[in-house]
């Protein structure tokens, strides 16, 4: 089975077509987890070919609806689904996260009357800038879009260099910062090449010096966790910001990187 993706605005479609072997699920989900790790407000998947999935398939998207639930926050949809894939998510408990449609149109044009947060997203290299890098963009960000929250913007901009500091050290890989203006929090990722998870060092282990950073994460964050796409790794946190909505800009901004130029770790 073969997996297409594209995306119009900040709404991803995901297209499988093929037969169905012993690779195909792994093949979905592959898919299915890119399109999370770019962060757009929805996912459709067009589910015309997934009758000899089993229930497979919905599976691994009622398992990816739940991961975007704490983060990021992406709708998911399924378009043409046949009655037995329906009722497989049904007992799955899936329709309560994921939306169905009769087809890719009507899925992709309610998605996309869904707001799209402002963003940015910067490529840093693994050296000694990218902590001050990462706190210029998160100031940046901050000065345009929420101008009056200062002493959570400092906050942000403290789990941004964190995060950024802690792939230095462990990935040592070329990294994507991403900052997302959400209705209630700064969305910050950080997306490096290194597969090993981010943990946060026990607190009485003091001589360790891996994940002692993560402890300001812990501290100043709402709530943070890695993510695991096909390949590397994204670390994410959100810093409340609980007056975001009186200060956003009044029309919510496109992603300002399209599909085709968005950053890559390759």
């Amino acid at each position: 089975m073969s997996v297409y993706v594209e995306y119009t605005s900040a709404v991803a479609v995901v297209r499988p077509h093929g037969g169905h072997d012993g690779h195909s699920v792994a093949g979905l989900r592959t898919a299915v987890y890119e399109c999370l790790a770019d962060q757009p407000v929805g996912i459709v998947v067009d589910a015309a070919d997934l009758s000899t999935l089993d229930g497979e398939a919905i599976e691994v998207i009622a398992e990816a609806a739940r991961q975007s639930e704490r983060w990021p926050g992406a709708q998911f949809a399924l378009a043409h689904a046949s009655p037995v894939l329906l009722s497989y998510a049904d007992r799955l408990g899936a329709l309560g996260s994921v939306m169905v449609y009769p087809d890719v149109s009507t899925a992709r044009s309610e998605l996309g009357k869904l707001p799209v947060p402002p963003r940015f997203q910067l490529r840093i290299s693994p050296d000694r800038s990218a902590p001050y890098r990462a706190r210029t963009a998160v100031q940046d960000f901050c000065m345009r879009h929420a101008p009056a929250m200062y002493t959570e913007c400092e906050h942000a901009q403290l789990v941004a260099s964190e995060l950024i500091t802690n792939a230095v050290m462990h990935a040592d890989t070329p990294m994507v910062l991403t900052l997302r203006l959400l209705p209630d929090a700064l969305s910050i990722a950080v997306r490096d090449g290194d597969l090993r998870p981010a943990l946060m060092t026990d607190i009485a282990n003091e001589s360790s010096e891996r994940g002692r950073g993560l402890l300001l994460v812990d501290a100043f964050a709402d709530s943070w966790g890695n993510f695991f796409p096909s390949s590397g790794k994204v670390v994410w946190a959100k810093v409340r910001l609980p007056s975001t909505d009186r200060h956003r800009q009044p029309t919510a901004q496109p992603a300002n990187v399209a599909r085709d130029e968005r950053p890559s770790l390759e």
